[in-house]
């Protein structure tokens, strides 16, 4: 873990803008469910390529760190900016529908789920 660190660190010291490498910092504190630490890095890898990394913050909010609000948030954002698209084999308005329900907002989250359920069976 360390020489990996060290390596991350590193290449960081040559170029703090490259976000996959501060993506790749985050995971050893996600996997420790350590999010709130994990999350400092992977907010810069958002900052450096928002394109690439926005998504996956929001999924991790929801799925792992449960901090729905704000993934609703990192969601929203994303459809903004490409449309109902996917992230770890789920559209954006699913996840944004799951951290409804886990809000206890059933009636907009199954208001949702019918609309994403009926606007991919249109897709497909």
């Amino acid at each position: 873990m360390a020489e990996w660190r060290n390596c991350l660190d590193e290449g960081l010291k040559a170029d703090s803008t490259i976000a996959y490498l501060w993506q790749q910092k985050a995971m050893p504190y996600f996997k420790a469910s350590k999010y709130e630490i994990g999350m400092n890095y992977l907010d810069k890898a958002v900052f450096y390529d928002s394109r690439r990394w926005l998504s996956y913050r929001a999924f991790i909010k929801c799925i792992f760190a449960k901090t729905y609000h704000d993934a609703i948030i990192d969601f929203e954002k994303c459809i903004k900016n490409e449309g109902n698209s996917y992230v770890m084999d789920h559209t954006y308005q699913f996840h944004i529908a799951l951290c409804n329900l886990q809000l206890n907002q059933f009636m907009k989250a199954e208001s949702i789920f019918l609309k994403d359920i009926e606007e991919q069976e249109k897709e497909l």
